[in-house]
Parts: C-alpha cells; sequence; structure tokens
C-alpha cells in the first residue's frame, strides 16, 4: 500500500499517458485512496471523451507539454504532432473541466525554452486565458551527456538551445 509512504503519483510511463487504457482506473484507485496523481501528456491524444474521463477519474493535475506559439516552433520540437488539433483539445479540455464546475485537476501549460521558440514566450504566456489553463511555466533545455557523446550534445545545442535569454542551459 504506496499511501502509506506518499501522498502524490506522478503517473509516467515514459511516453504519453493517454495510451495507458487502465490509466482512468489507475487514477480513480488513488483519488479513492487519497492519493494526489499528476500526468503530463502532449495533448494530441486529449479529444473530449478523453477529457471527460480524464477530469470525472479525479485527477489533481495535468501539464500539457506545448513547445510555441506557432506552428512552425512547436512542430520542429514534436515531430508528428499537429498544432492546431493539440491547441483545440488543451482549449477543449480546459471548457470541459470549466462547464463541470470543477477545480480539478490543476492544467498547467509547460513550455521547454529553444532556439525554435524563445521568440514567443510572451505569446506562450499570453495563451493561458485563451486555452483557459491554471498557469504557465517555462522550463530550460537540458541535453545530457547520459545519453549523448559530447560531440552529439555540441551539434543538438546548437539547433535547439536558445541563443538568447535567462532560460540558456547545456
Amino acid at each position: 500500500d504506496i499511501k502509506n509512504y506518499t501522498h502524490n503519483i506522478l503517473l509516467a510511463f515514459g511516453g504519453e499517458p493517454l495510451l495507458n487504457k487502465n490509466i482512468y482506473d489507475m487514477i480513480s484507485y488513488a483519488e479513492k485512496n487519497n492519493l494526489d496523481t499528476q500526468i503530463s501528456t502532449n495533448a494530441m491524444l486529449l479529444k473530449k471523451d478523453e477529457s471527460e474521463k480524464l477530469i470525472e477519474s479525479g485527477l489533481t493535475n495535468l501539464t500539457v507539454s506545448f513547445y510555441g506559439a506557432s506552428k512552425e516552433s512547436y512542430e520542429a520540437f514534436r515531430t508528428g504532432a499537429d498544432f492546431e488539433i493539440v491547441k483545440e483539445n488543451i482549449k477543449s479540455f480546459c471548457l470541459k473541466k470549466k462547464e463541470m464546475g470543477i477545480e480539478k485537476p490543476i492544467v498547467e501549460l509547460q513550455c521547454i525554452v529553444t532556439r525554435f521558440n524563445e521568440h514567443e514566450l510572451k505569446e506562450v504566456e499570453a495563451l493561458d486565458k485563451w486555452f483557459g489553463v491554471d498557469r504557465v511555466r517555462f522550463k530550460s533545455l537540458s541535453i545530457g551527456e547520459y545519453v549523448y557523446s559530447k560531440s552529439e550534445v555540441s551539434e543538438l545545442a546548437k539547433k535547439w538551445v536558445p541563443a538568447y535569454g535567462k532560460k540558456r542551459r547545456t
């Protein structure tokens, strides 16, 4: 019984949590045992039906990974995603939560700052009202040598690490 040792569970599976067919049951079980739950999603699968199930499951915190205020910056980082679908899914989720009159989950729009989006940070921040999210958080990009060789890190940094600003980290 994990409930004797923690009060918060991050349901991270090394990938998109909405691909797990048991995610709603897992969240509901945790909620029934007075455990807060958090997932992080890219919102591609956050369709209307999924949104309602996720809200009803008792999820405490939803982090939405969002990589830019334009199609170009977003899709440069999130290969295979569709910027317009993601925007609509986030907005739809927040509207559904508001319609249901429920405070949770707290919705955080999280943006990893890259060379492709560093010029759009004010626009990303302004999306909080349009989407209806509870907060926006910016994170610096980290390219670690635990995954890549020094030469690969150097090449990736040239491509991705912001050219200026507070969010620069290698």
